[in-house]
């Protein structure tokens, strides 16, 4: 027995030497693959390029300790100089926020502040792409992330203004300064054009704050059709929290004087608020 408990112990500790020796070679094989990035030599560029995407792959469905493992190699490649490596690097944590999000602050716990910083990197997609990570946090992004966002909504880039607008949505149930940053976007846009692009990006972020619900209602009072079409849609995709938008989606419905399809558009709107099913059609 006593025999048995060292053999053990001597296999477990065998055991762990190679999990950790597999890790730093893992590491190692990723800071490799960054730096190969800066080759000169095409062919050597490419290869790197596929084999962080195949890294890539594997990584995203790991668990979150062995995620961990390979932060520290991102965040130094983050910090390079040259932007395909930069680029390259967010991907990683861009798809934290897109497909890991329920575990993504355990991924990045250690990082979040640092990944912040970074979303002043010159280059838009580096700047999309954390700012993914961080938006998509469960169950919401870290309020320091709110003033970054509030500063992105005037970038240059329209991927990442919408990206900003995302992650302040995401914010605003346990952020009133979030809520009234979006509010006040949309007081602020006066471009019809402009407008409806922020009101279908707020139909695809779903909304729940009162403050946004209210401000999206009022739209609703506009004559341009466009604008009051992409709103009715918006609520309807944001279904029962855009309750407050019930009166005047009916008053749309039944309005003699509103073209057929504005009408079937707030009645589809009011069923997805409410949850009703669809009219069946006669046989």
């Amino acid at each position: 027995m006593k025999l048995t408990g060292r053999l053990g112990l001597f296999l477990l500790l065998c055991f762990s030497a190679r999990t950790i020796g597999a890790q730093e070679k893992s590491r190692e094989a990723l800071a490799t693959l960054f730096e190969q990035l800066k080759s000169t030599d095409l062919d050597v560029r490419n290869r790197a390029s596929q084999g962080l995407h195949s890294y890539l792959q594997g990584w995203i469905g790991q668990d979150p300790a062995t995620m961990q493992k390979a932060v520290p190699a991102i965040m130094a490649a983050l910090d390079d100089s040259h932007p395909d490596v930069r680029v390259q690097a967010s991907a990683f944590f861009g798809l934290v926020g897109l497909f890991r999000q329920k575990d993504g602050l355990e991924i990045l716990r250690n990082v979040v502040r640092d990944v912040i910083q970074r979303f002043e990197d010159p280059h838009p997609n580096v700047r999309g792409n954390l700012m993914r990570a961080i938006a998509g946090l469960e169950p919401a992004p870290p309020y320091q992330a709110v003033g970054p966002f509030m500063k992105h909504l005037k970038d240059p880039d329209g991927h990442v203004r919408g990206v900003a607008l995302y992650g302040l949505v995401r914010a605003a149930p346990a952020s009133l300064a979030a809520a009234d940053a979006v509010a006040r976007l949309l007081d602020s846009t006066t471009d019809p054009e402009s407008r409806r692009g922020l009101i279908q990006m707020l139909g695809s972020a779903k909304p729940t704050h009162p403050v946004i619900i209210a401000k999206l209602v009022e739209q609703l009072d506009y004559d341009n059709r466009l604008l009051r079409e992409d709103t009715i849609r918006a609520l309807g995709e944001i279904g029962p929290p855009a309750a407050p938008a019930i009166q005047k989606l009916r008053v749309i419905a039944s309005d003699p004087s509103t073209d057929q399809e504005l009408r079937a558009q707030a009645e589809a709107a009011l069923r997805s608020i409410e949850k009703k099913p669809p009219p069946r059609r006669a046989p």
